[in-house]
């Protein structure tokens, strides 16, 4: 549980520090930071509640549907400004930028995680998220040049990545009971 707690603070020091960029035009958006946070929320709720239903399926299967499901809810409210959108007038990177989080940062995350699921614990599984805000912020600082890095996000950075230790070298629920059985056994005997 400290591990957890460890993480969630480090990555809220680091997305609360983005707020204070380089450049005034560059703000960070607190209503955008919370939906974020509502967003992990959520993915790391159902990494618990639905531990079973990964386990049953294909990672391929279960993100087939998920994407679905999410165009279904999505396109309703995005597909006039979709279609309105100019896209030719986007530049080389930007292109790339938005390819890259659709391809590594959206696909590749999301097809991996059922498989890092099927292996780990939910708890472990779900504190990858937190590394999220560390990649966007180092993105941010050295491709685009629009964030700095300063003494508070270090240690952002430091306590996201000391939360995730401590909830990998932690013992599960099964371990624990384990480990307790196996005491009371050797002092029966």
């Amino acid at each position: 549980m400290s591990g957890v707690f460890v993480g969630a603070i480090g990555a809220l020091l680091l997305i609360m520090s983005n707020s204070h960029s380089a450049a005034p035009e560059h703000d960070g958006n607190v209503l955008g930071d919370i939906l974020c946070i509502f967003a992990e929320i959520c993915f790391a709720s159902y990494f618990v509640f639905f531990k079973g239903l990964i386990s049953r399926y294909s990672a391929v299967a279960l993100m087939k549907w998920m994407f679905t499901y999410s165009a279904i809810c999505v396109i309703p409210f995005s597909y006039s400004d979709f279609m309105t959108f100019e896209w030719g007038n986007l530049n080389g990177d930007v292109m790339l930028a938005i390819c890259f989080v659709v391809v590594c940062a959206t696909f590749f995350c999301y097809v991996l995680m059922p498989v890092a699921q099927k292996h780990l614990r939910p708890t472990v599984t779900s504190m990858y998220c937190y590394v999220q805000p560390v990649v966007a912020s180092c993105v941010v600082a050295f491709y685009w040049g629009t964030s700095y890095f300063n003494l508070t996000k270090i240690v952002a950075i430091v306590l996201v990545f000391a939360g995730v230790f401590l909830v990998t070298r932690s013992k599960g629920r099964a371990q624990m009971e384990a480990y307790k059985k196996n005491i009371q056994n050797n002092k029966l005997h």
